[in-house]
């Protein structure tokens, strides 16, 4: 009997090591950012190596993730998933038909992973927590140093504008290779880091980094999030300081005439606004169950060579609209937005001071942009919101 119930101590032991490496070791991966990137069909499919090790955790620990799937909010979910998907069936091709079932599933091991990995951690001793959060902040402070280190001597991305990204430069993009999504992980990094040292250097570094993305969303959401915590409200020297700061970057960026820094420019506004637009026609045409996961690049190509008469079947910004929300309200119709709505208000409520405000930076960015969906920005948001729950 005590030789059983010592077999039982020591596989748990095991399980639970096996499970902290993997997700020390996803952490590790989303620190490479875009390098460790898989483009399969002219970038129609994205894969990331963190990916695979989220596949990973979620078989290991299947009877946890089987519980997971047929949980009632999960299955309501999957119901909303599916009658989108069924409903467009045959206004597709096959091909597309495939493309957006690997999309959709993709996006299914996401949730999957965040939910089984804060179940896990609840379940982890406070040594093994501890351990977890200081491979956390080397990780946060790993790719604070690439961002700074980027900026200084790797300051464009034209080099790179040949293989679909934005040419960039003088601004942080850092291992994500795009202002919005890098701003958003280091909003993260800086939510990570009070957390441990409240107001330090190493704080107000990640926060002068946020300003040198020259992302206006993000200096809307970091003003939020400022406001929301309660040290910062009652410090008027950091405010000042910070103001002081931010005017410094602001004014150096008007002095050297450079568009891409000026805050009030309007050109990335017009094009937002143009596909919103875009995005509310095609939702007020399928207003009940939406389009389907994975499907907008085939639904707005038709539109898209209207206007243009060019439609780059390949493009990958085609798939999603400069907004998530607005991109779930297209894909799943009124009703299952409303009921994504209700789960956000539920995790959100469930959540401590330190997870609503991750939650709440990823909520604001992902209004002016398609922040939620990219795969590294949501598990550097995962990773973060799980180590801060305890």
């Amino acid at each position: 009997m005590e030789n059983s119930l010592l077999g039982k101590i020591v596989d748990t032991r095991k399980i639970s090591l096996i499970n902290i490496c993997l997700f020390i070791l996803i952490g590790l991966l989303l620190c490479f950012g875009q390098i460790l990137r898989i483009s399969l069909f002219q970038q129609l499919i994205n894969i990331y190596a963190h990916e695979f090790l989220m596949i990973l955790l979620i078989t290991f620990n299947w009877k946890k993730s089987l519980k997971i799937i047929f949980h009632q909010y999960s299955l309501i979910t999957l119901g909303f998933i599916l009658a989108s998907f069924i409903v467009n069936l045959d206004s597709f091709t096959t091909k597309e038909n495939i493309f957006a079932t690997l999309y959709t599933l993709r996006l299914i091991i996401w949730f999957i992973w965040i939910w089984l990995s804060s179940r896990l951690f609840k379940s982890f001793t406070a040594s093994q927590k501890q351990t977890i959060k200081y491979f956390g902040l080397v990780f946060a402070l790993s790719i604070l140093t690439s961002s700074i280190l980027q900026y200084f001597f790797y300051p464009t991305l034209v080099n790179f504008s040949s293989f679909g990204w934005d040419p960039h430069t003088g601004r942080i993009f850092g291992v994500m290779f795009d202002t919005g999504a890098m701003a958003t992980v280091l909003i993260l990094i800086s939510i990570f880091i009070y957390q441990l040292k409240n107001i330090s250097l190493i704080w107000l570094i990640s926060l002068i980094t946020i300003i040198a993305t020259f992302s206006r969303s993000s200096y809307i959401t970091l003003v939020i999030v400022l406001i929301s915590i309660k040290n910062i409200r009652k410090n008027i020297i950091f405010q000042l300081l910070f103001a002081l700061i931010f005017v410094i970057f602001v004014f150096t960026s008007f002095q050297k005439n450079d568009v891409a820094k000026n805050i009030f420019r309007t050109f990335s506004i017009i094009s937002r606004i143009d596909d919103q637009k875009e995005s509310l026609m095609l939702i007020k045409k399928n207003w009940l169950t939406g389009v389907g996961i994975g499907r907008i690049r085939y639904v707005r190509s038709l539109g898209v060579s209207e206007k243009t008469n060019i439609f780059d079947e390949y493009a990958h910004h085609l798939n999603a609209f400069a907004s998530s929300w607005l991109t779930v309200w297209t894909w799943l119709g009124t009703i299952a937005m409303v009921w994504v709505g209700y789960l956000i208000l539920i995790i959100y409520q469930k959540s401590n001071n330190i997870q609503k405000l991750t939650l709440l930076s990823v909520f604001i960015m992902s209004i002016f942009d398609n922040i939620l969906f990219q795969s590294l920005v949501f598990g550097v948001m995962g990773c973060f919101f799980i180590i801060e729950s305890d």
